[in-house]
């Protein structure tokens, strides 16, 4: 069964996950350093979005996403490198009203 897909909306730049390899080191008595994998792949600990200037519309959309997939993995691509992650939301949208009918999110999302 597919994964919701996050919707397509107005990102800024810096929006990029931050990739986290997995690999905790452990230093002994003596110096010597130690290493575990606690996963097989590098993933993304943290996915941090912005959202600017969005319409009432893109808002809409955003919120209603949301609604219905806060508690399920969803399917994020990053437009900063293109790959295709599945994740959960960390928290419910953060956003700002500017001028007008215009707002900024900012959203966060966990790789699984």
């Amino acid at each position: 069964m597919p994964y919701p897909v996050y919707p397509d909306l107005p990102t800024a730049r810096g929006s990029d996950p931050e990739i986290a390899s997995g690999l905790e080191l452990f230093e002994a008595e003596d110096g010597s350093v130690m290493g575990a994998s606690l996963w097989g792949h590098d993933r993304a600990k943290k996915i941090p979005i912005h959202h600017p200037g969005l319409t009432e519309a893109q808002r809409d959309t955003l919120e209603a996403f949301y609604a219905a997939n806060k508690w399920v993995e969803i399917e994020y691509v990053s437009p900063t490198d293109l790959v295709s992650r599945i994740c959960l939301f960390v928290q419910p949208p953060r956003f700002k009203r500017l001028a007008g009918t215009r707002w900024d999110y900012d959203v966060e999302l966990r790789e699984v």
